[in-house]
């Protein structure tokens, strides 16, 4: 039988207490337990990362001198943003982690000492997800692909290789940069971030890398420019597919020696940052067409991590909706519970152009303009809510068009090889055959193995599944 929690308006959550001291991890996660908590015990980083990934929790209880623990700490900040962390200091711990986290008490705390700091972190957190600037993106969510991008950045964030960000406008890129940078050595130093196609050239020379006074027309004193603000910390070029020729050639060599001259200098500045780019530009097509240097391409194309559409990912869209319901209500402070079926389902039918972001504007939105404390259909922005219509259809029609896309984009992926779009979807062949006669589509009508379909999908050849006895299964074709 739970109790009630000891600090008024922090609610019982999920907790995962860490501690290299299994026993002593075990008897703090049952005292958790008895005050309404539902706590589990890890008593090293790599069982705490599976018991998190079986079950995300609301708050970390972190012994200060687990091994690895900034490795804990970087996985979390990447994994889970809104996941509160609170570290436990024992008498000769040395200087805290690098890594950032919510709240951190002292040796031996006393019971209620220890629930406020629980319930300061979770405030912490609350805030960190919803202050204005959020980072786009919100959680993780559960997509395979998304999952394997920020298990990368993770395994990078602790070294100083150069990262490329790659994906459709709205994805997210920008918060993986400040992921990576919060989780790197380099978190305590500036993150200075750069959008590149927001500049003329010659403003974004000067902005890059400085000036000295009068180098041009309203250079009346010198400037460092962003290379050097960003210097001990991270760089992240938003946008570096619009960089000019001639501002290619000055990135180059920044990224090969480290070194910079100010516009209208001749003397060169040593700098000492860690570059993060992103694009949402097909790089390597750009490069085909002489539009983007080969050089550079390779320079900056040391690890490469690829967000997914929104579009891909539907099974996400409930979760980051929830997230930045939650978000929206206490920046608006407003009381919103969630989403009525039919709006949920009109989030579910939305193509989604704009991904992560354009969802995060619509629940911004449908929190500040709904009246009641469930958002409905009306509160949506009209294009998502007339694409919905009046007869919307049970849950189970709402996700069959999301579901159909991800499939068909698979196998398209993939070169309409059944095996392969199976695996990244996590199904198996024979399961896969099923969806797709249960979605309407004839699996023998499919291009064959290897065939380049046009991004449209106008090479597909779907025609409706025969309903007919005629029609075999065909599972041979899978």
């Amino acid at each position: 039988m739970s109790h009630a929690p000891l600090i008024p308006g922090s609610p019982p959550g999920r907790v995962i207490v860490v501690d290299d001291d299994r026993r002593g991890a075990s008897a703090q996660a049952r005292w958790l337990c008895g005050r309404g908590w539902h706590a589990r015990a890890a008593a090293s980083h790599a069982e705490a990362e599976r018991l998190w990934e079986r079950s995300p929790c609301d708050v970390c209880l972190i012994d200060a001198g687990l091994p690895a623990v900034e490795r804990l700490l970087a996985s979390l900040a990447l994994r889970s943003p809104a996941t509160a962390t609170v570290l436990v200091r024992s008498a000769g711990d040395g200087a805290l982690p690098a890594a950032p986290v919510d709240a951190v008490v002292g040796p031996c705390p006393s019971d209620a000492d220890l629930l406020v700091a629980m319930a300061a972190a979770q405030t912490a957190a609350m805030e960190r997800v919803a202050r204005p600037r959020m980072p786009t993106g919100g959680p993780l969510g559960r997509d395979p692909a998304v999952r394997a991008a920020f298990e990368t950045a993770a395994r990078i964030a602790a070294t100083d290789a150069t990262v490329l960000v790659t994906g459709e406008s709205g994805t997210g890129k920008s918060l993986l940069a400040r992921a990576i940078h919060a989780a790197s050595p380099r978190a305590a130093r500036p993150l200075v971030e750069v959008s590149c196609g927001s500049l003329a050239e010659p403003l974004l020379d000067s902005e890059l890398f400085g000036h000295v006074a009068g180098a041009f027309t309203g250079a009346v004193a010198d400037r460092p420019g962003r290379f050097v603000e960003a210097d001990g910390g991270t760089i992240f070029l938003d946008e570096i597919a619009t960089a000019s020729p001639a501002l290619q050639v000055r990135l180059l060599r920044v990224l090969q020696d480290r070194r910079l001259e100010p516009v209208g200098s001749s003397r060169t500045r040593a700098v000492d940052v860690r570059v993060v780019l992103a694009t949402h530009e097909d790089l390597p097509g750009l490069v085909a067409a002489g539009r983007f240097r080969a050089d550079l391409f390779w320079r900056i194309n040391v690890v490469a991590i690829e967000l997914p559409p929104l579009r891909r990912r539907p099974d996400d869209i409930p979760l980051l909706a929830e997230h930045f319901r939650a978000a929206a209500a206490v920046r608006a402070g407003r009381s919103v519970e969630g989403f009525t079926a039919e709006a949920m389902q009109a989030l579910l039918r939305h193509g989604w152009p704009g991904n992560i972001r354009e969802l995060e504007h619509a629940v911004y939105r449908a929190v500040l303009l709904g009246q009641g404390p469930m958002i409905h259909v009306g509160d949506l922005p009209p294009a998502i809510a007339t694409a919905a219509g009046a007869e919307a259809g049970p849950l189970k029609q709402a996700l069959a068009e999301p579901e159909r896309r991800l499939i068909l984009d698979a196998l398209q992926r993939h070169g309409w090889r059944r095996d392969a779009a199976a695996r990244q979807l996590g199904i198996n062949r024979t399961a896969l055959y099923k969806k797709l006669k249960r979605l309407g589509m004839d699996p023998r009508s499919l291009p064959a193995p290897g065939t380049v379909a046009t991004p449209d999908g106008a090479a597909v050849g779907i025609r409706p599944a025969a309903s007919s006895a005629a029609s075999s299964p065909a599972s041979a074709s899978l």
